[in-house]
């Protein structure tokens, strides 16, 4: 809905011709030459990296998530919670602080 509100204030048509069931599907699309998507980030990090496709910042589109993960207080997590913890926490400092993470009470 941001990009849509967005692109009615700037006074942009926004033309969407053709849907493409996956994200895959819309970064070949892309890639192949057959025009532009608005897409997450992360999404498309493998394709910048190796020069597939060109990210172009667009501020006016720029927010954050957050996303959390809830267990209960009492009880002992199962060996798969601790294990996608410890993969949140890892990959909190492998991307240098990208992506918050901290124990919320």
């Amino acid at each position: 809905m941001k990009v849509i509100e967005t692109f009615k204030k700037k006074r942009v048509d926004l033309k969407m011709p053709v849907e493409m069931p996956t994200i895959d599907a819309i970064k070949k699309f892309v890639a192949m030459g057959n025009g532009v998507a608005l897409l997450p980030a992360i999404t498309v990090e493998r394709e910048v990296a190796h020069k597939e496709l060109v990210r172009v910042e667009v501020p006016e589109l720029a927010f954050d998530r957050k996303l959390r993960l809830i267990h209960r207080r009492e009880g002992a997590l199962s060996h798969a919670a601790e294990a996608l913890l410890a993969v949140v926490e890892a990959q909190t400092e492998l991307r240098r602080g990208r992506y918050a993470f901290a124990a919320e009470r």
